[in-house]
């Protein structure tokens, strides 16, 4: 195509999207780029690519450039190498950076189980070609979590490191979770109260690559303010990380479909023929965070999500579930015995899950980000943060 030596790949997406721009780094991952000759034997390309993993499967489409007779089986080291042999491809094409918001689903497609009960489902099959394993090709990789969804259905896709990393490109990998549902991280409501956040932390993940513009977030910042005014919701004018988060899983469809708090740090790898978790194999090498506006919002007033989608205000005080029984170690102190620390993180402040061993460590908001020019607009905030 257009594509350059040197030219850099950035790939963003929120929810299928984020599904999407995954797919499609895994899919340079494998083939590469098409060359202009080689556009019009894309779908053929494609359907092998997506068909990878299914025994039965034949091709069924070709083009004049790359007929069925003769097609090496997707997998084979021949396959590139003829494809690469007609110039239809560009190989070992770097991916700069992926931005994800909320990835749904084992394998980014909801997993629907009504009372609890395992339907057959052809989509993880169909899509199991997208390993939640980051792509060798991927630099950088950032994805930002919802803490509070509870839909069975939007469990998250949380990727972790390559497991045999002698070939890989990855830099760096980093998830962070924050106080929202799917939609809020992602922005879908007219309060962009926790979105803002989201989006000022993914921009500074990604501001040592690319130009933002400040502006446009203290604008966004400043509607956010004309919109509390205009609404006049029950608290006037919420603060740093306190914006409405309205419940995702009310109504009786959710009922059916089910619920399940979501278990940071504990997500366990996928059987990328099947779809389905292998509980004996846990992630490893995730990378996960949590945001410091998930302790500010439980420590200063914050709100739980609301139950009624129509309300404006939550129901009591904000304690996450899937917090329930971890402890907040604060920067400096010691972590409970049993816990096997990083040496790089024994000092930093975490979140421990005694019963499971488990820990993850508070992201910190680094003086003069753009996450921390947002932060300081709310007065008391940049202090709290310790900026």
């Amino acid at each position: 195509m257009n594509y350059k030596e040197g030219d850099e790949i950035f790939l963003v997406g929120f929810s299928r999207g984020a599904f999407t721009a995954r797919s499609v780094g895994s899919l340079i991952a494998e083939v590469g780029l098409l060359t202009k000759a080689g556009l019009e034997s894309f779908y053929p390309i494609f359907k092998d690519w997506e068909n990878q993993n299914i025994a039965s499967y034949e091709p069924g489409y070709e083009s004049a450039a790359w007929p069925m007779a003769g097609r090496p089986k997707f997998g084979d080291k021949a396959y590139n190498e003829q494809l690469d042999s007609k110039k239809l491809i560009r190989l070992n094409i770097p991916i700069k950076a992926i931005a994800m918001f909320d990835t749904v689903g084992t394998l980014g497609v909801p997993d629907v189980r009504p009372f609890g009960i395992c339907l057959y489902n052809s989509a993880k099959t169909e899509y199991s070609f997208v390993n939640i394993q980051v792509a060798p090709n991927v630099e950088n990789a950032y994805q930002a979590l919802a803490l509070d969804e509870q839909r069975y259905a939007f469990a998250p896709t949380v990727w972790e490191s390559l497991r045999d990393s002698s070939s890989y490109m990855l830099k760096e990998l980093k998830q962070c979770w924050f106080p929202s549902v799917h939609t809020t991280v992602g922005g879908g409501f007219q309060d962009t109260n926790i979105s803002d956040i989201t989006l000022a932390w993914m921009l500074t993940q990604l501001s040592q690559f690319l130009a933002f513009d400040e502006g446009y977030l203290l604008r966004q910042r400043k509607q956010n303010g004309d919109f509390y005014v205009a609404k006049k919701p029950p608290e006037e004018g919420r603060g740093y990380g306190l914006g409405l988060i309205k419940a995702s899983d009310s109504g009786l469809l959710n009922t059916v479909l089910g619920r399940k708090a979501r278990t940071p740090g504990e997500y366990l790898l996928t059987d990328p023929k099947s779809g389905e978790q292998l509980p004996e194999k846990p992630l490893l090498n995730t990378h996960e965070f949590i945001h410091p506006s998930v302790r500010y919002r439980m420590h200063n007033g914050g709100r739980a999500p609301s139950s009624n989608p129509e309300a404006k205000l939550g129901e009591g005080a904000y304690a996450p579930k899937p917090l329930a029984d971890w402890t907040y170690i604060a920067a400096g102190e010691d972590t409970p015995k049993g816990i096997k620390i990083d040496a790089k993180w024994a000092k930093a402040p975490k979140w421990v899950r005694k019963s499971t061993g488990t820990y993850i460590v508070e992201d910190k908001i680094v003086y003069g980000s753009l996450e921390a020019v947002l932060a300081e607009t709310w007065s008391g905030v940049g202090s709290w943060l310790k900026l």
